[in-house]
């Protein structure tokens, strides 16, 4: 396996177990300070601007029953 894809592996499989904890603030950190994530269409692509807002995002989610998620 090359660095780079050994790296995303690892990334996503600490993603992976955050997500498994439903540990929405843990989720928030692997993001940069200043990071964002663009949400599904079902929240109408709102855009979650830095690590406290993001992991806001994933704890509505965790609330709202999500229970899965695929890494492509």
């Amino acid at each position: 396996m090359s660095d780079a894809a050994s790296i995303v592996k690892s990334g996503n499989d600490e993603f992976s177990r955050r997500f498994k904890a439903q540990d929405a603030k843990g989720l928030g950190e692997l993001y940069s300070a200043n990071g964002g994530l663009v949400a599904p269409s079902g929240a109408n692509g709102h855009i979650f601007e830095g690590r406290d807002a993001v992991a806001s995002f994933w704890q509505g989610a965790f609330n709202a029953g999500l229970k899965e998620v695929t890494l492509t």
